[in-house]
């Protein structure tokens, strides 16, 4: 059986309601994996017994790069106790070569540290990434900056392909520095929508991650219409249709 993650960003809303309860929906829907973008309350422990018993694995917890700042030990502490090896950054600022000469020095200690204790730090990129600053993709700039660290891609597939990338290009040349990608469908007006009615080829994309070996694939979407758990829904259904 195909292995799919969820994003847990996209049910966010129903994450706030009742935590315990959309772990184990995204379990019953066909979800193995599951990305935090918070824990909601749930002690370390609590949370590993609540992944076990719905037989979901932790992917990666991603966060924004001031909340890293403020306690990344902890971070790192809470992520060994669930078993969890990524800790993700987003929303980054890289618009500029000041900006991104900026951004590199902040990740600096959090990449180090991050290292230091045996886990892998993930870049989460949006579409600046992919727009050339001084005559070089700020993307490559990051992995260059710290290729001697534990520092990897989150790649979301939506938003580089936004900047116009070619993403399969991309994702072939680049797959050894990949952990995980996100996937998300896209109307052409700059919204994103269910994979079913999307202008973005999601089906390609996660062919092309399952033939090079990209490790996790990861289901979200950030402005979900109706409701996070519908499009959840919707987007795994389609994905089972689809065989990929």
């Amino acid at each position: 059986m195909k292995q799919y993650g969820l994003q847990l960003w996209t049910v966010h809303e129903e994450c706030e309601k009742d935590f315990r309860g959309m772990l184990k929906k995204a379990a019953e829907l066909g979800y193995s994996a599951v990305e935090f973008t918070g824990y909601y309350g749930l002690k370390a422990a609590e949370l590993k017994k609540e992944l076990d018993q719905n037989g979901l694995a932790p992917v990666s917890r991603q966060m924004m790069i001031d909340a890293m700042e403020k306690d990344i030990d902890g971070e790192i502490s809470y992520a060994k106790t669930i078993g969890l090896e990524n800790i993700a950054s987003c929303v980054a600022d890289v618009s500029t070569s000041k900006a991104l000469a900026a951004t590199i020095e902040r990740l600096r200690p959090l990449v180090k540290r991050v290292t230091e204790a045996g886990l892998n730090f993930l870049y989460h990129n949006h579409a600046p990434e992919f727009v050339p600053v001084d005559g070089e993709l700020p993307v490559n700039t990051l992995l260059k900056t710290f290729e001697d660290e534990n520092f990897y891609l989150e790649l979301d597939t939506y938003w580089a392909l936004d900047s116009g990338v070619d993403i399969i290009r991309f994702m072939e040349e680049n797959v050894s520095q990949i952990k995980n990608i996100h996937i998300k469908g896209g109307d052409g007006k700059g919204r994103s929508c269910p994979f079913e009615n999307s202008v973005v080829d999601v089906k390609r994309i996660v062919s092309c991650a399952r033939k090079i070996g990209v490790p996790d694939i990861l289901v979200e979407d950030d402005t979900p219409d109706p409701d996070g758990l519908t499009v959840a829904a919707l987007n795994i259904k389609t994905l089972k249709e689809w065989d990929v």
